[in-house]
């Protein structure tokens, strides 16, 4: 990613991502999974951190499109 984006840049964006309400949405799920787990929620945790994950490379990609090779 470096390659691609000056570091100020990359800094700015994730400074974005975090004020925005999915990165809040994201945070209160898991704290709630955490305070209140049951032994049947044992995938929650990964399907909630893959589900932000799609989220961040969807955002990523939006404002740090991939140039003409494809990087």
């Amino acid at each position: 990613m470096r390659k691609q984006v000056n570091e100020r840049g990359l800094t700015l964006w994730v400074q974005g991502i975090v004020k925005r309400d999915e990165y809040k949405a994201f945070t209160t799920r898991l704290q709630k999974l955490h305070e209140f787990r049951f032994p049947t929620d044992k995938f929650a945790e990964k399907e909630i951190l893959d589900s932000y994950a799609q989220f961040l490379k969807v955002e990523l990609v939006k404002r740090f499109p991939p140039d003409g090779n494809g990087q």
